[in-house]
């Protein structure tokens, strides 16, 4: 599947997709590779280096390196702007890079500080 082409520059923004070997979220770096440390992500701040990234991107799901790229905006303090991808920034930077035991009710309801009750 494509990355989102959406260009709306309102927020800087991060590229971040799914590892396709195994299922971890991931998170574009400086130097092209996936990574699945949000604080390795490199950081986009204009449409041009978008629009270049997300070519890049385009063609490594192409290739079944990654599945569903897309850009994700962030604050000026780098966090996520959307709830969704608070909560899969959050889950990606459990050990392991997944729940690791933690169920997602609990997950969500405990330090994260949401008060998210989801349907799992």
């Amino acid at each position: 599947m494509a990355a989102q082409k959406k260009q709306v520059f309102d927020h800087a923004a991060v590229i971040v997709a799914n590892d396709l070997k195994s299922g971890l979220t991931v998170f574009l770096d400086a130097q092209k590779s996936w990574v699945s440390s949000f604080d390795r992500a490199q950081i986009i701040t204009n449409q041009q280096d978008a629009a270049k990234l997300l070519e890049l991107v385009d063609e490594q799901a192409r290739q079944g390196l990654v599945l569903d790229p897309y850009l994700v905006g962030i604050d000026a303090s780098g966090h996520p702007v959307h709830i969704r991808e608070k909560i899969r920034f959050s889950v990606a930077e459990l050990p392991g890079g997944a729940f690791d035991g933690v169920g997602a009710r609990e997950m969500l309801q405990g330090s994260s500080g949401l008060g998210v009750v989801a349907n799992v």
